[in-house]
C-alpha cells in the first residue's frame, strides 16, 4: 500500500510546499481562462495579435511584398475576417478580405506602433488592429479584421496565453520556489538531524550526556529541553540503582566470609559440604552484582592501552591451579595479539569469566586453551558439550541459566557481553569442531 503522507518531516514540508506551489499554477490558469472569458477586449487583443503574427511569418519583403498561399487561403471565402499589408502612405501591398475594415486610421510610421479599435456594422462589432512591422528594409503595417473570436479562436487565443504568460513565467517560478524551498528545509532540519546525532550517541555509561541546546529554534529548543530534562531523572535513577547494588553487595560480602569461615570447622558431611556450596554461589552472585555494578557506570578511557597478550597470559597463570585441582589442563597460545583501547581490569574480569565457565564446561582431562591473537581477539574454546543453537540468543541474558542446579546468578557472560560492548568490541560464540564452544571477544587495535 502507498503510503500517502510521509513519515520524514522535511518530507512532509516540501509535499506541503509542492501542493501549494501546484495551487497557485492551477490558480494563476484559472485567472488567465477566466479573463479570456470575460474581457472581450483583451481575447479580441489577444486573437487579433496572434493573426498578425501569423501573417508576418508567412510574409516576405519583394519586391513585390508577399503573403504565402497558405495564409491567403485560410481567409478566403471567408465573411467575417480579413487583412492586408499597407505602406505609411495608405498603399494596400496584398490582402483578402480588406474592404471589411470599415474606416482607415491615419498611422504615423515611427510614432505610432500598434492600434486597435472596433467598429459598429449592421452585421455586428467588427475588431481590428494594425501593427507596424519591418520586412527586410521595408516598413510595412499589418491589418487584420475580425467579427468574433468564436470557440477555435477562444481556445487559440487561450492557449497562447497560457504558453506565453503561464508556463513560461508563472512555471518556472513554481519551480524555482519549490528547489528553493527544497534548500532551505534542509538547512532548517539541520538542527533537528544534529540533535538525533547527539541522542544516538548517548549511552547508559554516558551520565553526563545531554543535548547540546544553542543554535537551536524556540520550538525545537523547549522539546530539547524537556529530553534534557528526562535524561536528568533517569541519570539519578541510574546512579541509585547503581549504588544500591553496590552497598548490598558489600554489605552482604563480609558476613558471608564469615560464614564460610564458619563452615569450615563443621564436621565434612553431605549437610555441610551443600551448605558450603550454597553459600560459594552466593559468595560468587555477590560478586557478579558488584561486576554488574561496575560495568554500567565504566568509563572507557581511549587513551588506556590494553595489551591483550599480557592480559590473558596474566588470566591463564591466575587460573592454572584452578584447572589442575579439577583434573583439567589450561593453556595459553600466542598469535600476535594487537592492543586495544580500554579498561585492563575489565577485560581481564570478562576474559576471566569465560575462562571459568570453559573449566566448567570442559569434562575431566580435558584442555581449554587460551588464544591471544591474530588482531585484537581474545579466544577460549573448550571440549564441554557445546551450546544448543536455541538457548544461544538467551545465553548472554542477565539471570539466564543452562543449569539452574548450578550455584550462581546467570550474570557471568551478560557481564562479559557488557565489558566488550562499552569498549567497542562484541561477544562472539563458534561451535568447536568435533564438540564444545569457542567463544571470542573482539576488539578495535588501537
Amino acid at each position: 500500500m502507498i503510503r500517502l503522507i510521509p513519515r520524514s518531516l522535511g518530507n512532509r514540508l516540501l509535499v506541503a510546499l509542492a501542493i501549494a506551489g501546484l495551487a497557485i499554477f492551477v490558480l494563476h490558469v484559472v485567472t488567465e481562462l477566466r479573463d479570456e472569458i470575460t474581457d472581450e477586449v483583451d481575447l479580441m487583443d489577444d486573437l487579433l495579435e496572434i493573426d498578425i503574427d501569423r501573417i508576418v511569418a508567412g510574409s516576405s519583403a519583394g519586391p513585390p511584398v508577399t503573403v504565402s498561399e497558405r495564409v491567403r487561403e485560410s481567409y478566403r471565402g471567408a465573411d467575417d475576417r480579413g487583412f492586408f499589408l499597407a505602406t505609411a502612405a495608405g498603399e494596400t501591398l496584398v490582402g483578402v478580405n480588406a474592404a471589411l475594415l470599415p474606416e482607415r486610421p491615419t498611422l504615423t510610421t515611427g510614432v505610432t506602433h500598434e492600434w486597435l479599435a472596433s467598429f459598429s456594422t449592421p452585421s455586428g462589432t467588427m475588431w481590428a488592429a494594425a501593427e507596424e512591422v519591418r520586412l527586410g528594409n521595408t516598413a510595412v503595417w499589418v491589418f487584420v479584421m475580425r467579427r468574433h473570436a468564436g470557440e477555435h479562436g477562444f481556445y487559440v487565443a487561450a492557449v497562447d496565453e497560457l504558453m506565453e504568460s503561464v508556463f513560461t513565467t508563472t512555471a518556472p517560478s513554481v519551480v524555482l520556489m519549490l528547489v528553493l524551498s527544497l534548500v532551505i528545509v534542509r538547512i532548517s532540519l539541520r538542527p533537528l538531524r544534529r540533535v538525533a546525532a547527539e541522542a544516538h550517541a548517548i549511552t547508559g555509561r554516558q551520565s553526563a550526556g545531554r543535548l547540546r541546546e544553542d543554535g537551536l529554534p524556540t520550538e525545537i529548543r523547549s522539546l530539547v529541553q524537556a529530553i534534557n530534562e528526562a535524561l536528568e531523572r533517569l541519570d539519578r535513577s541510574l546512579s541509585f540503582q547503581r549504588e544500591f547494588t553496590e552497598d548490598v553487595a558489600h554489605e552482604l560480602r563480609t558476613p558471608l566470609s564469615i560464614l564460610t569461615l564458619q563452615l569450615d570447622q563443621w564436621p565434612n558431611d553431605v549437610a555441610a559440604g551443600q551448605l558450603k556450596r550454597d553459600v560459594l554461589g552466593l559468595i560468587r552472585f555477590v560478586e557478579q552484582l558488584l561486576e554488574a555494578a561496575q560495568i554500567d557506570a565504566l568509563q572507557i578511557r581511549l587513551d588506556e592501552t590494553a595489551d591483550l597478550d599480557a592480559i590473558a597470559r596474566d588470566r591463564v597463570a591466575e587460573l592454572a591451579p584452578l584447572a589442575l585441582h579439577a583434573g583439567k589442563q589450561l593453556t595459553f597460545e600466542s598469535h600476535g595479539a594487537l592492543p586495544t583501547r580500554g579498561n585492563v581490569e575489565a577485560i581481564g574480569r570478562a576474559l576471566r569469566n569465560l575462562i571459568e565457565n570453559a573449566l566448567k564446561a570442559s569434562p575431566a582431562g580435558e584442555t581449554v586453551i587460551v588464544r591471544a591473537g591474530p588482531g585484537a581477539v581474545l579466544t577460549v574454546s573448550d571440549h564441554g558439550p557445546g551450546v544448543d543453537p536455541r538457548v544461544r540468543h538467551d545465553l548472554v541474558a542477565r539471570f539466564w541459566q543452562r543449569d539452574r542446579h548450578r550455584p550462581g546468578a546467570g550474570l557471568g557472560l551478560a557481564i562479559v557481553k557488557k565489558t566488550v560492548e562499552a569498549h567497542g568490541g562484541s561477544l562472539g560464540l563458534e561451535d568447536n569442531r568435533p564438540r564444545g564452544a569457542v567463544f571470542s571477544l573482539r576488539f578495535p587495535p588501537a
